[in-house]
């Protein structure tokens, strides 16, 4: 597990939060605007890197969160330090992607484009019109367990002619094991050695963290997560998990506490719980699973003296 910490813990390495795109699935992207302020003005004062606040469309009817106008996206952008990047998805599908796609990409970072199969002449557009705003972009290849390795690398290799900054390998029916993991990135990495490589993990087999070990492990630099766990399915890797772990032996763990303690209303407008940090926080620190029971909050977990 150490291999995570020493990988994350070079500045190459990135965290990307999708609570408000990924766990939009929860709630139809039906928050108002006031609660995705809430959400990423909270995301933002962790030590994450990029924030994923929904999906880009002109035709959806979706909440804020799952159109993104851009006057909403230039007034979230005034909020969110400058050093905390935006990111956005957008649907090939979406009728007008590029007109879609040119009214936001001042406010944002970075745009995320899924793709399937025989589908990368309908994105090449907008990662063009990317380049010419000089906006970092992403491909992310779903259903990642549904290929062979053969088949995945011929498609990676068609990916890398686009020039995008990014390449994902989502798991988006959480059906990968970790030496399947290692295997494709270590392969995509030795074979593509200029291009940037992520993974979004869901957690329907339990594996979302050592699935996520073993991508950084193997060369991947960017790692999807969302407040405790919140995403399609059985969700994705927890983000909280991944900070508590991270910053397990640091004086900033206190910090991270805190700030999640100071913002329970965050995880009541998501309509999640996060009674059951007090049980990962008492994993990570060796703490007897009855004095988390018994404590009251996160802070009273971390300041016990009771460990087994």
């Amino acid at each position: 597990m150490n291999l995570l910490w020493k990988a994350l813990a070079n500045n190459q390495h990135q965290i990307l939060d999708v609570t408000l795109r990924d766990g939009g699935y929860m709630h139809q992207w039906a928050l108002s605007p006031h609660d995705v302020m809430q959400v990423a003005a909270f995301l933002a004062s962790l030590p994450i890197n990029i924030i994923e606040v929904g999906y880009a469309s002109d035709q959806q009817k979706y909440g804020c969160n799952g159109t993104l106008s851009p006057d909403f996206l230039k007034q979230l952008r005034s909020h969110i330090p400058k050093d905390k990047k935006l990111a956005i998805m957008l649907f090939q599908e979406e009728t007008h992607a590029i007109s879609c796609l040119e009214s936001r990409l001042e406010h944002i970072d970075l745009v995320r484009l899924p793709v399937r199969p025989n589908s990368l002449e309908k994105v090449q557009p907008l990662v063009t019109l990317c380049r010419q705003y000089d906006t970092a972009c992403s491909i992310n290849i779903t259903k990642v367990s549904t290929y062979e390795t053969d088949e995945l690398m011929r498609y990676v290799e068609q990916i890398t002619e686009l020039s995008v900054d990014i390449i994902y390998l989502a798991d988006s029916r959480g059906a990968l094991y970790p030496e399947k993991v290692a295997e494709l990135f270590s392969q995509l990495t030795s074979s593509f050695p200029q291009q940037a490589f992520g993974f979004h993990a869901h957690n329907n087999l339990s594996l979302a963290f050592i699935n996520s070990v073993a991508a950084v492990s193997a060369g991947a630099k960017y790692l999807d997560s969302s407040l405790c766990g919140l995403g399609l399915g059985s969700g994705n890797f927890m983000t909280e998990l991944l900070l508590f772990y991270l910053y397990r032996s640091s004086e900033q763990l206190s910090s991270i506490i805190a700030t999640i303690m100071n913002h329970s209303h965050v995880y009541q407008c998501l309509a999640i719980s996060p009674q059951k940090l007090k049980y990962i926080l008492s994993g990570i620190l060796n703490i007897a699973q009855e004095t988390a029971e018994e404590a009251e909050n996160l802070l009273a977990v971390y300041t016990s003296d009771f460990v087994c």
